[in-house]
Protein backbone atom coordinates (compact mmCIF):
# COMPACT_ATOMS: atom_id res chain seq x y z
CA UNK A 1 0.00 0.00 0.00
CA UNK A 2 2.60 2.22 0.89
CA UNK A 3 4.83 1.45 -2.38
CA UNK A 4 1.60 2.31 -4.10
CA UNK A 5 1.08 5.62 -2.73
CA UNK A 6 4.72 6.21 -3.69
CA UNK A 7 4.13 5.35 -6.97
CA UNK A 8 1.03 7.41 -7.07
CA UNK A 9 2.30 10.39 -5.21
CA UNK A 10 5.85 10.73 -7.44
CA UNK A 11 3.61 10.33 -11.01
CA UNK A 12 1.34 13.34 -9.59
CA UNK A 13 4.22 14.82 -9.18
CA UNK A 14 5.82 14.49 -12.60
CA UNK A 15 1.88 15.53 -14.09
CA UNK A 16 2.01 18.84 -12.17
CA UNK A 17 5.61 19.45 -13.00
CA UNK A 18 4.97 18.98 -16.59
CA UNK A 19 1.58 21.20 -16.54
CA UNK A 20 3.29 23.77 -14.40
CA UNK A 21 6.19 24.08 -17.17
CA UNK A 22 3.38 24.01 -20.19
CA UNK A 23 2.35 27.59 -18.83
CA UNK A 24 5.85 29.18 -18.91
CA UNK A 25 7.05 27.34 -22.63
CA UNK A 26 6.46 28.83 -25.92
CA UNK A 27 6.77 25.47 -27.10
CA UNK A 28 4.97 22.85 -25.51
CA UNK A 29 6.29 19.26 -24.81
CA UNK A 30 5.20 16.24 -26.61
CA UNK A 31 4.86 13.26 -23.90
CA UNK A 32 4.70 10.00 -25.12
CA UNK A 33 2.94 7.82 -22.59
CA UNK A 34 3.12 3.32 -23.04
CA UNK A 35 0.99 0.95 -21.22
CA UNK A 36 1.72 -2.22 -20.01
CA UNK A 37 1.08 -5.38 -21.54
CA UNK A 38 -2.40 -5.24 -19.43
CA UNK A 39 -3.12 -2.61 -21.36
CA UNK A 40 -6.23 -0.66 -20.00
CA UNK A 41 -6.93 -2.74 -17.33
CA UNK A 42 -3.44 -2.03 -15.28
CA UNK A 43 -2.16 1.24 -16.74
CA UNK A 44 -4.96 3.85 -15.89
CA UNK A 45 -3.08 6.22 -14.50
CA UNK A 46 -1.75 7.10 -17.71
CA UNK A 47 -5.16 7.95 -19.01
CA UNK A 48 -5.53 10.04 -16.01
CA UNK A 49 -2.36 11.97 -16.43
CA UNK A 50 -3.24 12.13 -20.63
CA UNK A 51 -6.10 14.63 -19.71
CA UNK A 52 -4.48 16.58 -17.24
CA UNK A 53 -1.09 17.01 -19.60
CA UNK A 54 -3.80 17.54 -22.67
CA UNK A 55 -5.20 20.49 -20.01
CA UNK A 56 -2.20 22.32 -19.64
CA UNK A 57 -0.74 22.46 -23.40
CA UNK A 58 1.09 19.33 -23.98
CA UNK A 59 0.68 17.06 -26.98
CA UNK A 60 0.23 13.81 -25.57
CA UNK A 61 0.30 10.69 -27.75
CA UNK A 62 -0.90 7.37 -25.78
CA UNK A 63 -1.07 4.01 -26.87
CA UNK A 64 0.05 0.71 -25.87
CA UNK A 65 3.75 -0.43 -25.63
CA UNK A 66 3.96 -2.00 -28.83
CA UNK A 67 3.52 0.47 -30.48
CA UNK A 68 6.83 2.12 -29.67
CA UNK A 69 8.40 2.39 -32.74
CA UNK A 70 5.45 4.03 -34.47
CA UNK A 71 6.03 6.49 -31.66
CA UNK A 72 9.67 7.09 -32.17
CA UNK A 73 9.06 7.73 -35.75
CA UNK A 74 6.60 10.29 -34.95
CA UNK A 75 8.79 11.92 -32.62
CA UNK A 76 11.39 12.49 -35.13
CA UNK A 77 9.24 14.48 -36.66
CA UNK A 78 9.13 17.07 -34.31
CA UNK A 79 13.32 17.49 -32.87
CA UNK A 80 12.42 21.05 -31.75
CA UNK A 81 9.63 20.12 -28.90
CA UNK A 82 10.96 19.19 -25.81
CA UNK A 83 9.90 15.23 -25.22
CA UNK A 84 9.27 13.36 -22.34
CA UNK A 85 8.21 9.43 -22.54
CA UNK A 86 6.49 8.05 -19.15
CA UNK A 87 5.94 3.46 -19.49
CA UNK A 88 4.51 1.62 -17.20
CA UNK A 89 5.61 -2.24 -17.12
CA UNK A 90 6.29 -2.99 -20.38
CA UNK A 91 5.73 0.24 -21.28
CA UNK A 92 8.37 1.47 -19.19
CA UNK A 93 10.88 -1.07 -21.23
CA UNK A 94 10.04 0.34 -24.21
CA UNK A 95 10.24 4.02 -23.24
CA UNK A 96 14.18 3.06 -23.19
CA UNK A 97 13.83 1.92 -27.17
CA UNK A 98 11.78 4.76 -27.84
CA UNK A 99 14.61 7.25 -26.61
CA UNK A 100 17.10 5.27 -28.40
CA UNK A 101 15.81 5.66 -31.94
CA UNK A 102 14.32 9.03 -31.46
CA UNK A 103 17.91 9.43 -30.90
CA UNK A 104 19.17 7.35 -34.19
CA UNK A 105 16.83 9.35 -35.83
CA UNK A 106 18.50 12.55 -34.62
CA UNK A 107 16.02 13.84 -32.05
CA UNK A 108 16.55 13.85 -28.27
CA UNK A 109 14.40 12.66 -25.25
CA UNK A 110 14.85 14.46 -22.57
CA UNK A 111 13.60 12.20 -19.71
CA UNK A 112 11.96 8.96 -19.59
CA UNK A 113 9.55 7.85 -16.02
CA UNK A 114 9.52 4.34 -16.14
CA UNK A 115 7.50 2.83 -13.24
CA UNK A 116 7.91 -0.04 -12.51
CA UNK A 117 9.57 -1.60 -15.72
CA UNK A 118 9.30 -5.50 -16.24
CA UNK A 119 9.56 -7.61 -19.17
CA UNK A 120 8.82 -11.45 -19.06
CA UNK A 121 8.15 -10.98 -15.62
CA UNK A 122 12.02 -10.06 -14.66
CA UNK A 123 12.13 -6.31 -13.29
CA UNK A 124 14.57 -4.71 -15.79
CA UNK A 125 15.92 -1.31 -16.41
CA UNK A 126 15.45 0.57 -19.41
CA UNK A 127 18.48 1.58 -21.27
CA UNK A 128 18.53 5.34 -22.66
CA UNK A 129 20.86 7.61 -24.52
CA UNK A 130 23.22 9.74 -22.98
CA UNK A 131 21.72 13.10 -22.08
CA UNK A 132 18.36 11.16 -20.82
CA UNK A 133 17.49 11.70 -17.32
CA UNK A 134 15.68 8.61 -16.50
CA UNK A 135 14.00 8.10 -13.12
CA UNK A 136 12.43 4.49 -12.60
CA UNK A 137 9.91 3.67 -9.76
CA UNK A 138 9.71 0.48 -8.49
CA UNK A 139 6.81 0.49 -6.49
CA UNK A 140 5.18 -3.09 -6.65
CA UNK A 141 8.67 -4.99 -7.09
CA UNK A 142 10.02 -6.81 -4.16
CA UNK A 143 13.80 -5.06 -3.73
CA UNK A 144 16.46 -8.11 -4.79
CA UNK A 145 13.67 -9.83 -7.21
Amino acid sequence: MIRALAAATVFASTVALLATQASAEVVRSRVYLMRGLGGILFSTALDKAAVKLRAAGHMVILGGFEEWYAMAQDAAKHKGQRMVCNGHSRGAVRCGDFAREVARLGGKVTTVYAIDPVFGGVPETPQVPRGTLLIVVRPYQVPGS
